[in-house]
This record gives C-alpha cells, structure tokens and sequence, in this order.
C-alpha cells in the first residue's frame, strides 16, 4: 500500500510514489500531447486518413482527461493544503472518468467514418502509456 505525502508545491500522483513538481507535471502532459501529435502524422502518412484521425482522437481523449485532472490538482489552490489537495484528487478523479466517458460518447455519435479497431485499441494503448510516461519522467528527474 503507497503512502500519501504532500509538501509544499509537491504531490504523489502514481502508485509507486513518484513526486512531481506542477512544472514537471505539464511538461510531461506536453510531452505526450507531442507524441499524440507525431504518432498521428506518422500514421496519416503511412496508413490512412481514416486510421490517423481514430487513432488521434483515442489518443486525445485519454490525452485531455488528464490535462484536466492535473489542472484540478495542481491549478486549483496549490497543493500546501492537504485537506485540499486531498478534496481536489477525488474530485479530479471524478471529473477526469465523466469527461472520459463524454468525449468517448461523442466520438462514437458524431464521427463517421471510424475505424473502431483502431480507435479502441489507441485508447487502450494510451491508458497504459500513462503510468510508463510517469516511471520514465521520474527518473529522468532523479523521483525513483
């Protein structure tokens, strides 16, 4: 079980108690908007127009939930008071699964043609990219 410590400007935000500053948060969101960015051109120049917009908006919509949520926990009163800290996570996280599910409902209404494989299988590959971006930005800043 991980403990939860919070210090000045600082939060554990993963399960293997990595601690990350709000600078280094966004630019770790950054990096990976980035690589959203690259892997959907790549994919438009190889594949097909129809598999690089599904696979870009699977990207995005795991992408935009957790921009969101960092912005919750690290935007909104800093993070000096543990109590906040603590009420903003759970609300964040609570946020971060509606507008999950939102944006995943609106894809599949409104955007045709689709290439649901695809789609679903980025989404998927992007949820489990999450913790190994955070276990390799923590060690590029010395947090393992």
């Amino acid at each position: 079980m991980s403990k939860i410590r919070i210090e000045p400007n600082k939060v554990f935000i993963d399960p293997v108690n990595q601690q990350f500053t709000k600078k280094q948060v966004y630019k770790l969101l950054f990096g990976q908007l980035i690589g959203l960015v690259i892997l959907t051109m790549i994919a438009f120049g190889l594949l097909s127009e129809v598999i690089a917009y599904s696979a870009g908006l699977a990207g995005l919509i795991s992408w935009i939930p957790s921009a969101y949520f960092a912005w919750r926990v690290f935007g909104v009163g800093g993070v000096s008071n543990p109590k906040l800290v603590v009420r903003q996570f759970f609300r964040g996280a609570l946020e971060k699964f509606i507008i999950s599910i939102s944006l995943f409902a609106l894809v599949m209404l409104w955007v045709r043609p689709l290439h649901f494989s695809v789609f679903l299988m980025s989404y998927v590959v992007c949820m489990i990219g999450i913790p190994f971006s955070t276990m390799l930005f923590g060690r590029r800043f010395g947090n393992t």
